[in-house]
């Protein structure tokens, strides 16, 4: 197995810290409005409805986008 360089884990580890903080630092009204946003445009594109398989991930109850509203798209569609 050929390990990234070490440069790159270093920026993914910054981005990733950085986006925590931003998503913390919101609250849960406009995580939630955030979130229908983002899992209305996923619905509306193309490669959704042509999709036959779907991966998403249960999202942990605070400091990520919700997912929800997309599983429940999936399991709808």
């Amino acid at each position: 197995m050929v390990k990234p360089p070490t440069e790159v884990v270093a920026a993914k580890r910054s981005l990733r810290k950085a986006m925590k903080a931003l998503l913390s630092a919101l609250d849960a009204t406009t995580l939630a409005a955030e979130s229908a946003c983002v899992a209305r445009q996923v619905v509306a594109r193309d490669d959704w409805a042509s999709a036959s398989t779907v991966a998403a991930f249960c999202s942990m109850p605070s400091g990520e986008l919700a997912t929800r509203p997309l599983l429940e798209a999936a399991f709808a569609a």
